[in-house]
């Protein structure tokens, strides 16, 4: 599944850290994924436990738009980078 970043554009615009975007294995989930505003809003309302987390890529930001990453990695390798 594709999210477009302009989902986060509009809601966290003014967002001063790093917006990470986290790709889910949702049958490792213990929360509920949910899909609000469509299907290019999914989140989970609850604890994500590190097995279901997949791969993380960090959002790039330009005059606050935000473009979807160009790469995911680990997140053992993506804290080691931040």
């Amino acid at each position: 599944m594709e999210v477009s970043p302009a989902a986060a554009c509009g809601t966290l615009a003014d967002l001063a850290e790093p917006l990470f975007v986290l790709a889910l294995d949702a049958s490792e989930l213990p929360a509920e994924l949910r899909f609000e505003a469509g299907p290019s809003f999914p989140h989970v309302e609850g604890p994500i436990e590190r097995k279901a987390l997949c791969a993380v890529g960090r959002l790039g930001s330009q005059a606050g738009r935000y473009r979807w990453p160009t790469s995911f990695h680990s997140l053992d390798t993506t804290l080691d980078a931040a």
